[in-house]
């Protein structure tokens, strides 16, 4: 299998080939880039590149299906489902939550639930629990949070991607989402902890998580968080 990893839900645009072979991840290429309003002109010029440079034909994409960013993930997850009609191979998608969370918690080896907090503008954030098992994570339910309903999530620890405006109270510890955590290789390798590929999937599999039906109107009550 050689995978093609693309995200565009936040301020990065990460995107990757690695292939598997007998079980093994083998390590292609990928890039990470900050840049939060070029997506709609990088995107498919770095897949390409990427493509050009490990001279591997994808046959499977991996998706992150957002929230985050309107345009970004619009921009990702159109990409990621024309791709996969135009070279009639299978898809999967998952939440960007559990991608980037899992990611980091791996990387900063963390052993106790926390949260992972994503800028939602309009003074809320898209929240989840991230917790020690993969499979449970993934079922947590993603959260559009206001930070004084903050305690109904109960975690002492949270990772955020921009914490410059995010007043928690004191007893709970903000960290920065760290950059070097979030990569292609680590995503694709969550997907196969999670079984996610399978040949019936398909371009159709790919449906972006909004959670607002408006991007600038907040509708998900504090209630639904766990």
């Amino acid at each position: 299998m050689n995978c093609l990893v693309i995200d565009c839900s936040t301020r990065w645009i990460i995107c990757g080939i690695h292939s598997l072979h007998d079980g093994a991840v083998i390590p292609g290429a990928e890039i990470r880039l900050e840049a939060p309003r070029e997506s709609s002109t990088r995107l498919v010029a770095e897949i390409g590149a990427l493509v050009k440079r490990t001279g591997l034909r994808p046959d499977y994409i991996l998706s992150a299906l957002g929230p985050g960013s309107f345009t970004g993930l619009r921009i990702g997850v159109t990409t990621a489902r024309d791709l996969s009609q135009l070279w009639n191979i299978p898809a999967a998608g998952i939440d960007t939550l559990t991608l980037y969370g899992w990611a980091v918690r791996e990387h900063d080896s963390i052993e106790e639930p926390f949260a992972l907090l994503f800028d939602g503008r309009q003074k809320r954030y898209y929240t989840k629990k991230i917790t020690n098992d993969l499979f449970t994570t993934r079922d947590e339910i993603i959260v559009d949070l206001d930070p004084l309903e903050f305690e109904s999530i109960g975690l002492s620890q949270v990772y955020v991607d921009d914490p410059s405006s995010l007043s928690l109270p004191e007893r709970v510890r903000i960290r920065t989402i760290p950059p070097e955590a979030l990569t292609a290789r680590s995503f694709f390798e969550t997907a196969l902890k999670l079984d996610a590929f399978h040949p019936e999937k398909s371009w159709k599999d790919l449906i972006p998580v909004y959670i607002r039906d408006n991007p600038a109107r907040p509708n998900q009550p504090a209630s639904a968080a766990k």
